[in-house]
């Protein structure tokens, strides 16, 4: 993601993106194509000790979210997963969308879950 920020919001707006991104790896490009032209690369949360007083436009372009494997979730957690989100209304297919991205378990299985009949 690319974002264009100005001096006087830059650090509010460093503090937003680790609260609603996460702390990701972070390049911040101060005064692109001047004389004074300045890349910082680093994470997120560290950019505010480097840039205390900020001067000039700043360009953000901030990492995607890593696709770490993590742990598979156990078919106890899915299933109480998937009863959450039932009552909630949401669809089986987008259900099977959503929770394959966070649980590890495929897709296929996940909706075959959503529209067993128990």
């Amino acid at each position: 993601m690319i974002f264009l920020e100005t001096p006087h919001r830059l650090l509010g707006s460093l503090e937003d993106l680790v609260s609603v991104l996460g702390d990701r790896q972070i390049a911040l490009a101060r005064e692109l194509t001047k004389l004074h032209e300045e890349i910082w690369r680093g994470i997120a949360s560290e950019a505010p000790l480097y840039f205390k007083e900020p001067r000039g436009e700043f360009v953000l372009v901030v990492a995607g979210k890593s696709k770490e494997k993590s742990e598979k979730w156990s078919e106890k957690k899915l299933l109480s997963a998937i009863r959450r989100e039932i009552k909630a209304g949401g669809s089986p297919s987008a259900l099977a969308a959503k929770l394959a991205v966070d649980s590890g378990w495929p897709r296929r299985d996940i909706y075959k879950l959503t529209t067993r009949r128990e």
